[in-house]
Order: structure tokens, then C-alpha cells, then sequence
């Protein structure tokens, strides 16, 4: 071994001692190292995801027929109450707040369409009613995400007033909000 870098210290390229040359390579491999990985560029392309889509609930206002006091009558609706939750697992809940000029009332919403059929077959009717003035809730666990279509049916007595006005909340709620089921 000792032959073999006295014999290396001797030898010279053109008069320059080769390990200089040696050294001045490995300084230049080096630095051409470190500047071409200075010199990297690194591109990466950021999707944005959409908004998931909100759960939807269309049900048009409507005017009920003129009654005469004291007397029953039924009312459907010609335009359905379309629900569409976008997860499994959501209820539809319905709160009703009578007017106090009726002596009863009920709404039932009946399945018409369901993307869900083990879950909400057709013909599953959900029923609000109330006796007299104050508010009554009701709900029912919906399938998978879609489009539930629901026929709606309005019952009830009139008493002895002018005019009424009573208010059907329809809505999709996250978990079982509790409400009683009549």
C-alpha cells in the first residue's frame, strides 16, 4: 500500500501532481452537487374539494279552503314535500303549531318516492296532530342520501273564528332530536 501513494504522489498530469487534480475533481463534484440541488424545483397542484352539498327541504305555502265554523274538512296538497338528506341516518322531524281556532288538526306526510325503499318503504306516513292551541312534533329516521317525495294531507276542524293561521315546520335533523312519536 505504501508503494502504491508514493507511486500516486509521483505521477503528474502535464506537471500538475494528480492528487491535486483528484482533489480539485471532488471539490467541483461537490459544489455541482449542492447547486444542482439548490437549483430544484418542486410543483405540487392543490385541489380545493367542493362544499359538500346541504340537505334540502321544499314545501310550498298554501292556503286552505274556506270552511264554515264547526265544520271537518280534508285538504291535499298538489305539490309534494320533496326531502333530500345527503347522509344516511337523518330524520325528518315535522312541528306543528295550531292555531288556537282549531278544535283539532292533523298533517300526515305519506311516501310517494324513497331512495331507500327497506328503510322508508312507500306509503310510510308520518302524522302531526294537535287539539287546541300549542305546538306537537313528530319524526322519522330516513335511509340512505336522495330524494324522498311526500304526499301531504291536511285534516281538522274548524271552530269558531275568522281566519287561521298555523305553521308546519319540516326539517332534517343530524340525530333523533327526541321528540315523541305518536
Amino acid at each position: 500500500m505504501r508503494k502504491f501513494l508514493k507511486t500516486f504522489v509521483k505521477l503528474s498530469w502535464r506537471g500538475i501532481p494528480i492528487g491535486i487534480i483528484a482533489s480539485v475533481l471532488v471539490v467541483v463534484v461537490v459544489v455541482a452537487a449542492v447547486v444542482i440541488s439548490a437549483l430544484q424545483t418542486i410543483t405540487q397542484e392543490v385541489v380545493v374539494q367542493p362544499a359538500p352539498p346541504e340537505p334540502s327541504v321544499v314545501a310550498a305555502g298554501f292556503a286552505l279552503p274556506a270552511v264554515y265554523e264547526d265544520e271537518t274538512f280534508t285538504w291535499e296538497a298538489g305539490n309534494p314535500v320533496l326531502v333530500s338528506p345527503v347522509t344516511s341516518g337523518r330524520y325528518l322531524s315535522i312541528v306543528l303549531t295550531a292555531d288556537p281556532g282549531y278544535a283539532d288538526l292533523e298533517v300526515t306526510l305519506t311516501i310517494t318516492a324513497s331512495p331507500d325503499l327497506v328503510v322508508v318503504p312507500i306509503g310510510t306516513a308520518i302524522v302531526v296532530d294537535k287539539t287546541g292551541a300549542g305546538t306537537n312534533t313528530n319524526q322519522l329516521l330516513l335511509g340512505g342520501a336522495g330524494t324522498y317525495a311526500f304526499s301531504e294531507k291536511v285534516t281538522g276542524t274548524v271552530g269558531s273564528v275568522d281566519s287561521l293561521t298555523t305553521d308546519l315546520l319540516v326539517a332534517i335533523d343530524d340525530a333523533d332530536p327526541g321528540y315523541d312519536i305518536d
